[in-house]
């Protein structure tokens, strides 16, 4: 499971997977899991903070990114991938419109 929430001033993604048997090797997700995130106007987010924690069949965690996403923005890229560099998998999120109503 992934969310992510845009913020005022930075950026979260929480995350939860299952730790036990196939699944964990089936999701790659664990602790060391690198966060790449981009979006359509090519702004460079750097991971600000972040925690991770679990138990034996869970892991759950959050990282924070900054800069905010920018109001032209209309999508978000988000790569996770292993400590070893591959790519555990890619998710593109459209953005709302976030002007004024």
């Amino acid at each position: 499971m992934l969310s992510v929430e845009v913020w005022t001033l930075t950026l979260r993604i929480r995350y939860a997977v299952a730790t036990t048997g196939a699944q964990r090797r089936l999701s790659g997700v664990d602790n060391a899991t690198r966060w790449q995130v981009s979006d359509d106007v090519g702004t460079s987010y750097r991971e600000v903070g972040g925690s991770a924690s679990g138990g034996r069949d869970w892991l759950v965690g959050e990282i924070e990114l900054k800069p905010a996403v920018p109001p032209e923005a209309r999508s978000m890229i988000i790569v996770a991938s292993m400590a070893t560099g591959e790519d555990i998998g890619r998710l593109t999120i459209p953005l709302a419109d976030t002007g004024p109503v």
